[in-house]
């Protein structure tokens, strides 16, 4: 198994292009939103655990893909 290097903060390269930046943008916006929707749902929690359990099933599939690229 190959060893994986993680590099040192600060990077030495520029991450906060214009592209990131409009992505960081619109990412608030829609968060947001979904914050102000989610506040007129009476019962929250079953919203969030949903998308939590979807995220996690979700991860658990890509993962292995994921371990066996490195």
């Amino acid at each position: 198994m190959s060893q994986i290097s993680i590099a040192f903060l600060p990077l030495k390269i520029d991450v906060e292009t214009k592209a990131v930046l409009r992505k960081v943008a619109s990412a608030h916006r829609v968060l947001a939103e979904f914050k102000g929707i989610l506040t007129s749902i009476p019962n929250q929690t079953i919203l969030l655990e949903t998308l939590t359990l979807r995220e996690a099933r979700e991860s658990a599939v890509t993962s292995p893909q994921i371990i066996e690229a490195l």
